[in-house]
């Protein structure tokens, strides 16, 4: 229980600076939906959010809760997250 609201408590420090961090950026980002990873015939699909930028960048791999057999990796916490980190 400690755990799990410590874990918690870090995931929005860590997006609450980076939307302070990037408040003051107008910046695009580019969002690709349901991406085969796998193969085509599989369920597992990915999402990527990008920078609107043509030069090479770090990446950043969010993998939601749910061990490949249940989650949404579209609830409001993983596409905020995920747009702040596309910035």
């Amino acid at each position: 229980m400690i755990k799990r609201s410590l874990r918690q408590a870090c995931v929005y420090c860590l997006t609450l600076g980076i939307l302070v961090a990037n408040a003051v950026q107008a910046v695009e980002i580019r969002f690709e939906k349901n991406i085969d990873y796998l193969g085509a015939e599989r369920a597992e699909k990915m999402d990527a959010y990008l920078p609107a930028s043509d030069e090479p960048l770090p990446a950043v791999l969010w993998i939601h809760g749910g061990g490949w057999v249940g989650g949404d990796k579209l609830t409001k916490r993983e596409k905020t997250i995920c747009k702040e980190l596309a910035l």
